[in-house]
């Protein structure tokens, strides 16, 4: 079904080529079709739908970026195919971690002085401040685009969140706390994964070790019960407290739901 809306798209699109709302349409079905195959951890047809989404809008950041993310993602499912080598497993699964680390960069040289709207606002606040390549973040820059994000929308949990994160990334790490839990507080189901392990790392930061373990623990209780151990941003968040509260595990690997 979405495979047939993409022909209607492209079909449309080219009576009228220079239509933004046409390629909209466009990006948000290849976007659902990633999801979709990856939600059935088929990554190959996962990775030739990001593929498309840099192409709909050139000159823009996003496609490149949720190219990345999809991308990334297929890079876990490839490490634990069965039908696959174990060779054959490290070598693609490298080709799609470094695909999708150069549609981040192409994604960075196309990123906009500044965004319109809330939720542009808030995405690209999200990539400069969580990017998976260090070298390409950019939270003073974020932290602009959070706040407006904020202020349009005060009590939206994934601004409030994004903001926090933002705050951490400053090493604000009072303000980081207070504006996770307000996002835990806007969140109907009491927050989630992506907000306990950026307060456990806040809390280890100010020396409330014992709080900062507790937090970690409930971020890790989050991605089973969730089955989000496949998550390629929670696996990295998970990583780096891991690596700063000084736990010595791995994330298990698991069937991710599509998001």
């Amino acid at each position: 079904m979405l495979e047939e809306a993409i022909g209607h798209h492209r079909a449309a699109l080219k009576r009228n080529p220079l239509s933004p709302e046409y390629r909209d349409c466009l990006r948000d079905a290849y976007s659902a079709l990633a999801k979709t195959f990856l939600g059935m951890r088929k990554h190959s047809d996962a990775a030739k739908a990001a593929l498309e989404l840099p192409g709909i809008f050139p000159d823009n950041w996003e496609g490149y970026y949720l190219g990345s993310r999809y991308l990334a993602r297929c890079a876990l499912l490839a490490q634990s195919d069965a039908d696959l080598s174990e060779a054959e497993r490290a070598r693609l699964s490298q080709a799609y971690a470094d695909r999708a680390s150069r549609l981040r960069r192409e994604a960075f040289q196309r990123i906009p002085e500044t965004s319109r709207g809330a939720s542009k606002s808030n995405n690209l606040a999200w990539f400069l401040a969580t990017c998976p390549d260090a070298k390409l973040r950019d939270p003073a820059k974020a932290l602009s685009l959070a706040e407006k994000a904020v202020a349009a929308q005060p009590n939206t949990y994934a601004y409030l969140n994004t903001l926090g994160v933002v705050y951490y990334r400053l090493g604000q790490h009072p303000k980081a706390i207070e504006t996770l839990q307000k996002a835990i507080q806007a969140d109907k189901s009491g927050g989630n994964a992506f907000d306990f392990f950026f307060l456990a790392m806040a809390r280890w930061q100010l020396g409330d070790k014992d709080e900062a373990r507790k937090w970690y623990q409930k971020g890790v209780e989050w991605m089973e019960q969730k089955k989000a151990q496949d998550d390629e941003e929670l696996r990295r968040f998970r990583a780096e407290a891991q690596g700063l509260l000084g736990i010595g595990e791995k994330p298990k690997a698991g069937k991710e739901k599509p998001k």
